[in-house]
């Protein structure tokens, strides 16, 4: 039988040919691989999304089995606020109503004593805008004493805001039920602040673990601020003058008997951690433990 013919796997083209025209869209999905685009009939998009996502996930990178892809936990180091006393802040306590102005109820309140207003469904929220143009912009905030000029702050109750569902709830007892995320900023819209919390308040009690997000930078990091070394001030700084966003006071305000299943980490752009309910069938292993494990292993095989 006469061979089988093969076929060229490659082409050799002379220089002096007119050149060979790619899109630039075309070499872009090789080296970023998008996610297939969603049929019009289809209610939820195909879970087969190629693109590496820039966001860490605390509570999946502690439970992984592998460190393989887990490299955004290198950057994060164990984070323990110092106490509100320490806080040279001041802030004013308000009563806040929607479509109403502030009504000042207590002038020039340490962080301390704003602490001990903050209570198992009692939660604190800051009552003013901040100008979203000042998102991630520390030195402004700072030298421009933008926590002297917003520092009205309002104490939201739980389930005055929204009533959540989740399914399988975990109330009997039994940890943990489906894990849920909270992304907090500085810029974030008046309305948007109780809610989000009176949410997480709800997730907690109906026994699912909820992962804050707080982004000091905005929601996307600037590509002139990549990589470039941060002030070593400007967590604490922040943490001082802005206490709505402080893990202590947010752990506070969650139901009676939450805990740290994964404490405060940092890498000085964003401060994540995980709140869940204490209940009588917990993790046997320390998820923070189990999350430094999972970098230091992480760093072994670079």
């Amino acid at each position: 039988m006469p061979p089988t013919a093969r076929l060229p796997t490659a082409e050799f083209r002379s220089l002096l040919l007119a050149p060979i025209r790619v899109r630039l869209r075309t070499l872009h999905s090789f080296t970023h691989p998008q996610c297939a685009r969603i049929a019009l009939h289809r209610a939820a998009p195909a879970a087969t999304c190629l693109v590496q996502r820039r966001s860490l996930h605390l509570y999946k990178t502690a439970r992984a089995k592998t460190a393989l892809g887990m490299h955004k936990v290198l950057d994060f180091d164990l984070y323990k606020p110092k106490p509100p006393s320490e806080s040279p802040h001041r802030v004013n306590l308000v009563k806040w109503q929607k479509g109403r102005e502030p009504e000042v109820l207590k002038k020039n309140l340490s962080l301390q004593e704003l602490y001990e207003h903050v209570s198992p469904g009692n939660f604190l929220f800051q009552v003013d805008q901040i100008p979203r143009k000042l998102e991630g912009k520390f030195e402004a905030i700072r030298d421009q004493n933008i926590a002297a000029e917003f520092n009205n702050y309002a104490i939201g109750t739980a389930r005055s805001e929204a009533e959540v569902s989740t399914k399988n709830a975990q109330t009997d007892g039994k940890q943990l039920g489906a894990l849920k995320n909270i992304i907090m900023l500085l810029s974030n819209p008046v309305s948007y602040k109780p809610l989000v919390l009176d949410r997480a308040y709800q997730f907690i009690e109906l026994g699912s673990p909820v992962e804050f997000r707080i982004r000091l930078f905005g929601s996307a990091v600037a590509v002139k601020n990549r990589g470039r070394t941060l002030d070593p001030e400007m967590v604490p700084w922040l943490q001082d003058h802005f206490p709505h966003m402080r893990p202590d006071f947010i752990l506070k305000a969650m139901p009676e008997g939450s805990v740290y299943l994964i404490e405060p980490v940092t890498d000085g752009r964003i401060i994540q951690f995980v709140v869940c309910k204490g209940a009588k069938e917990m993790p046997k292993l320390n998820l923070t433990t189990r999350l430094f494990r999972v970098q230091g292993a992480v760093e072994k095989s670079l």
